[in-house]
Parts: C-alpha cells; structure tokens; sequence
C-alpha cells in the first residue's frame, strides 16, 4: 500500500477526505518528531471493526506484554482490501468518525500522547485507566490550543471537558 502523505515521517495510510490532509499535516506545528519515533504508520479507513467500540473513533495498538513481536497480526480492511499489520506501535483512525479538523487533530494528538507515554514516561499509566485517558486528553488539548481547536465540537468525548477546564481553557457555552 503507498501512502498518502506523512507526518513528521511517519507515514500515512488509506482512506482521508482530500481536505483533511492540510489539517494533519498542521499537527506538525506542534508536534516534534521525536514524539513521532517509534510509530510505524497511520491507517485510515471508514466503518473499522476493531475499533467500533470506540466512541473517538481512534486506536493505539502496540505489542501485549504476553505475545512476542513475530505472533501478532492486526487485519485492516482498507478500500476494500485487506491489510495485515504486523510492526507495532500504529494509530488507526476511523475516518467515518473523524470527519473534522477539529475531530481529527483531536484524536491524533490523543493517540499521540498514550505513545509519549508509553516511551517517555519511566512508569507509563495504565492503558484504558482514568488517568490514562485525563493524560492523553491534555497532551492533545493542550497542542489543540494552538491550533484554534474549537473545543465545543469535542465536548461529548469522555473526559475532554475535565481537561479543557483542567488546562484553562474557557469553554464557550451559548
């Protein structure tokens, strides 16, 4: 599969509305691409099964403690053809979910933070806990800001409110 553009190297694959690419490409603004080490690819596609779950639409996979690097497999159908992933950590993005700028950065730099974490932190949070989600929402709100986010959009996100407040934020409510 080629792909359709990169973010500070990392490359990007599948399926994103054309107008979507100038929006994460800004997400370099605020990114440095020792953030991005280690990432081996952004997939994007409509409707994904792994991760209809999810309300944000995202998935941060990286390798279980239990399984060695050689044992895992991800599927992911993209335009309609199957794409078997193996090299680990990746973000994958639902684009039927992620339709916006603001959704789309989102969501990125949130997935972004659990891999800073993951590689930065010498006591990496537990993933899915809390704290977990608190600390990737204010990753991301807090590099969302300078990219004039409107946070409205993205108040029905678990725990994006509490962050928004959290980092000083005013919300805008009409």
């Amino acid at each position: 599969m080629k792909p359709i553009l990169t973010v500070h190297g990392v490359k990007v694959y599948g399926i994103l509305d054309r107008k979507l690419y100038k929006d994460m490409k800004e997400v370099e603004k605020v990114t440095s691409k020792e953030e991005w080490r280690g990432i081996r690819g952004i997939y994007c596609a409509h409707n994904l099964d792994i991760i209809n779950h999810n309300p944000m639409g995202v998935y941060f996979a990286k390798y279980e403690a239990s399984k060695k690097e050689e044992e895992f497999c991800l599927e992911i159908i993209i335009n309609k053809r199957t794409t078997l992933i193996r090299k680990l950590p990746i973000i994958v993005i639902d684009t039927n979910i992620c339709r916006t700028k603001e959704y789309l950065q989102f969501t990125l730099l949130h997935e972004l933070g659990h891999h800073v974490d993951e590689t930065q932190n010498p006591y990496p949070l537990e993933a899915g806990s809390i704290e977990c989600e608190m600390m990737a929402n204010r990753f991301s709100v807090s590099r969302c800001g300078f990219l004039n986010v409107n946070f409205d959009t993205l108040l029905h996100i678990p725990l994006v409110k509490e962050a928004i407040e959290e980092m000083g934020y005013d919300l805008d409510y009409r």
